[in-house]
């Protein structure tokens, strides 16, 4: 059995974020840690294998079937954008509370560029603020957005938002989430001369 207690320095947040990442990309182990170190500097590539094998997730599915559970895209421009929000394990705080948070998500679909936060909930005001924030941190500008049809991104506030930042906003069919399937899994390796990343917040 598992230990209760891991033997590296990694909170039961950070642990539940290593492998939401995991399952959301499908990224091998050096392209996982290469997210990782950004994210969480203080784990190594060890840690983050150890991570995911006391979680089961230490070896990925044969490339064959990432690539048809992911579908294939044609080629976009540079600037368009999938968001999603990953749910992270409701956990206990350092006060006894304990609480769920989101994970958001951006990836753009031409350069691969990821940008990321943990956020305390899902509605429109936190998805307009990672919206803002992706668009700013992004190294090129962004035109077009694709989401879910969660509420958050149905809301007035956030079609407000991309009108206001000049943004085409997309949403994917109902009952389809392969259509965002980037944001899903990527296809491939992402090489890291391409591959950008940037946080906004882990608190």
């Amino acid at each position: 059995s598992r230990p209760h207690k891991l033997p590296w320095k990694a909170t039961d947040e950070e642990r539940a974020i290593v492998c939401v990442l995991r399952q959301a990309t499908g990224f091998p182990l050096d392209d996982l840690t290469f997210i990782v170190t950004h994210f969480l500097p203080h784990l190594n590539r060890d840690a983050v294998y150890r991570i995911l094998k006391a979680e089961g997730l230490g070896r990925l599915p044969p490339a064959q079937q990432r690539q048809r559970r992911s579908g294939t895209f044609k080629d976009y421009d540079l600037g368009f954008v999938h968001i999603d929000i990953k749910h992270l394990p409701k956990l206990q705080t350092a006060d006894g509370e304990r609480r769920k948070r989101y994970l958001y998500v951006a990836i753009d679909r031409c350069s691969r560029w990821v940008h990321l936060a943990v956020k305390d909930d899902e509605l429109a005001t936190s998805a307009v603020a990672f919206l803002k924030e992706a668009v700013r941190a992004f190294p090129f500008k962004v035109t077009h957005v694709l989401t879910d049809r969660g509420s958050c991104f149905t809301a007035d506030a956030f079609e407000d938002a991309c009108r206001q930042l000049k943004l085409e906003h997309r949403k994917t069919k109902p009952y389809t989430p392969q259509t965002n399937g980037l944001v899903e899994r990527f296809n491939g390796r992402v090489q890291r001369e391409v591959l950008g990343i940037t946080i906004y917040s882990h608190r």
